[in-house]
């Protein structure tokens, strides 16, 4: 029984697959698989000149679903419109979900186009929409990286960026105003500097970490060390007595006097 299911469903997708003519107005645009890719304007009408001068290219036919949604030919369609043609060839693929058309429909635009860093960012993003919506097992990093036709590891560059970008960055890169490289080096930019700056104490913690015992100390650590200039130089570099010399100024009339007293000593 399991073989004769087989060979039938062979049967039924071979018929499915044939070319055979339809009705122009019988097919739709779904906005789901219009919207995919652009329709440029001036192809369209290219395509429609041709068609007006040569028919329409059997050899490339439009590609439905089994309502005749079209998945695939849609420059074709509107210009097969334009050019008042009415009988046109079609193929029928039958898919178990709309998000399995959608990747079908993808699959078959990414082989044919050399996309730029914008249509593929929005690919990628769509892309792994459709994985997580499929409820599919699998590494999703290996399986976009197939179907972009890129390796994991700009996969997973690109799930960075979009996860961490800004809206403003990220519409940057939708508009193809700014690179994913680009993009991605921004991110690990900001990243590094803030990093620093954590890293960094800031007034206030070092104000509250000093005593006056540490404040001696550092100051005669100071003025023993002030013929070196190497080590002067070092000293000065430092985070705390940075701040130690800025502050002198700002310093109470007793903390002088104990600063007098230390360097009396000396």
């Amino acid at each position: 029984m399991k073989i004769l299911k087989k060979i039938n469903e062979q049967i039924q997708k071979t018929k499915l697959d044939k070319i055979k003519m339809m009705e122009l107005s019988k097919l739709k645009l779904d906005p789901t698989y219009k919207d995919v890719f652009n329709q440029e304007a001036k192809k369209v009408d290219r395509i429609a000149e041709d068609m007006i001068e040569n028919g329409f290219d059997k050899s490339q036919p439009i590609i439905t679903t089994e309502d005749y949604a079209i998945l695939d030919g849609n420059s074709r369609f509107i210009a097969a419109q334009k050019a008042g043609i009415k009988i046109v060839p079609i193929i029928i693929k039958k898919f178990d979900t709309k998000n399995d058309a959608l990747v079908y429909e993808y699959k078959l635009q990414l082989n044919r186009r050399n996309l730029n860093d914008s249509e593929l960012f929005l690919s990628f993003l769509a892309l792994e929409e459709l994985h997580i919506k499929s409820g599919k097992k699998g590494r999703s990093d290996e399986i976009l990286a197939k179907q972009l036709d890129k390796s994991p590891r700009f996969i997973t560059k690109m799930k960075e960026v979009a996860k961490k970008a800004s809206p403003q960055l990220l519409d940057k890169i939708k508009t193809g105003e700014i690179s994913l490289h680009k993009a991605y080096m921004l991110i690990k930019e900001n990243e590094t500097f803030k990093t620093k700056q954590k890293k960094e104490p800031s007034p206030k913690t070092i104000s509250k970490s000093i005593d006056f015992d540490s404040f001696r100390l550092g100051l005669l650590f100071i003025l023993e060390s002030m013929e070196d200039e190497n080590t002067k130089n070092k000293l000065l570099k430092d985070s705390r007595i940075k701040y130690i010399l800025k502050q002198k100024k700002n310093l109470l009339k007793s903390d002088l006097k104990q600063i007098n007293a230390c360097i009396l000593k000396v």
